[in-house]
């Protein structure tokens, strides 16, 4: 059953984490789900419509932290609250601050790998694959599945989301350019 602490249940990716608990919450109660549901999006909607099935009663309203995340969110329903999705293709828009932002700094640099202390810690960043992928494959299939899967990338941006300390994940940032050979 989901705790309540008050009106508005927030149900998020756990890479907005940092971001969602900068905020006020008083009167919310926020539900993480695991970043790893991106890889399988068809088994996102079940995971999402758990929580919403089971908020309870005292809740008002119902916040996805998601985009539509890959069609990851089709078929989700609203319960007995609202449900309020955001309009974003993924958290990507968020950070960015719209949608409309997004798509502008796609048509400026095409090819950009964003990172956020989210994405870092969750593994989610080139390095981070590139070590999962050394666990499944010999060190020589890791690199050129690595290889293979940024092969149209030509930039890694780490975005400041006003939520950590950036010069804490800079480095990271660049060590994830380096590797691939990225600005």
């Amino acid at each position: 059953m989901v705790k309540k602490r008050g009106k508005i249940l927030v149900i998020a990716c756990r890479v907005l984490k940092h971001e969602l608990e900068a905020v006020d919450g008083s009167g919310v109660c926020i539900e993480y789900l695991e970043q790893g549901l991106h890889r399988t999006p068809s088994k996102m909607p079940a995971a999402i419509q758990e929580i919403i099935d089971q908020a309870a009663e005292d809740v008002d309203y119902i916040v996805l932290g998601y985009g539509t995340c890959g069609s990851g969110i089709v078929g989700v329903k609203a319960g007995r609250q609202p449900l309020v999705i955001p309009r974003a293709h993924d958290c990507i828009s968020f950070w960015l601050g719209s949608a409309e932002a997004h798509r502008q700094e796609h048509e400026r640099v095409p090819g950009t790998y964003y990172l956020t202390r989210g994405y870092i810690e969750e593994g989610q960043s080139p390095l981070g694959s590139y070590e999962e992928y050394k666990e499944r494959f010999s060190e020589e299939t890791a690199r050129w599945v690595i290889n293979e899967e940024f092969k149209n990338y030509t930039r890694i941006a780490l975005i400041d989301t006003g939520a950590y300390d950036l010069e804490a994940y800079r480095q990271t940032g660049r060590a994830n350019a380096e590797f691939l050979g990225l600005s």
